[in-house]
């Protein structure tokens, strides 16, 4: 009797619920951002635009995992890393060779600021939020620096709105310990329409 050698090939690994309500998270966000725009008094240059589109979609799937496991992967932050960096690179040669040095400064600055709230309030920011936050200030930064440093507010803002809700709804008392990439993608599209809509007023 001979073997049979016709075996199957494996099976593709399944994309579990968690990684598809990351990518419609990701997508929402994009959309929404897309939706958005129409709200600015002035049109940002499609690299600006594009670049909050790249913060729309890396912040809409990383909030969705973060939610589900309380994690932000370095694996992610690296990818996240390299569009930026990619990106920014590409503004420079488009709009203004000048914002390398604005992206890095932002990126800095903010890394600095959160590395002090972190040490400070202890465990309020994570370890991958904490890698996370100079990528996506250094894409608003080729908007302006004041975007990023008005996201990071709102960023705060709305996770003490959170934490707010939890208390009124569960009745939880204390610290309590939230993921941070809900809060960070929540301000992401308030911080550039306000940061815009102040941009514009301070030019009349």
């Amino acid at each position: 009797m001979t073997k049979r050698t016709d075996q199957l090939p494996p099976a593709l690994p399944a994309i579990s619920s968690v990684h598809l309500q990351a990518l419609l998270g990701a997508s929402a966000l994009a959309v929404l951002w897309i939706l958005s725009m129409s709200l600015l008094d002035e049109p940002l240059h499609v690299m600006q635009q594009t670049a909050v589109a790249l913060a729309a979609l890396a912040l809409g799937g990383l909030a969705v995992l973060d939610a589900h496991t309380g994690l932000i992967r370095n694996r992610h932050n690296i990818a996240v890393g390299i569009a930026a960096t990619v990106w920014v690179l590409a503004s420079a040669f488009t709009m203004d060779g000048r914002v390398i040095l604005t992206a890095l400064a932002t990126a800095a600055g903010c890394f600095a600021l959160m590395l002090t709230i972190r040490t400070v309030s202890g465990s309020m920011v994570g370890g991958g939020d904490l890698k996370l936050i100079p990528s996506i200030a250094a894409l608003l930064a080729t908007c302006h620096p004041l975007c990023a440093l008005i996201w990071i507010c709102l960023s705060f803002i709305a996770s003490l709105a959170f934490v707010s809700v939890l208390r009124v709804t569960r009745g939880q008392r204390g610290m309590i310990a939230i993921p941070f990439g809900p809060p960070m993608a929540v301000a992401l599209i308030p911080a550039v329409l306000a940061t815009e809509s102040f941009l514009a007023a301070s030019a009349i």
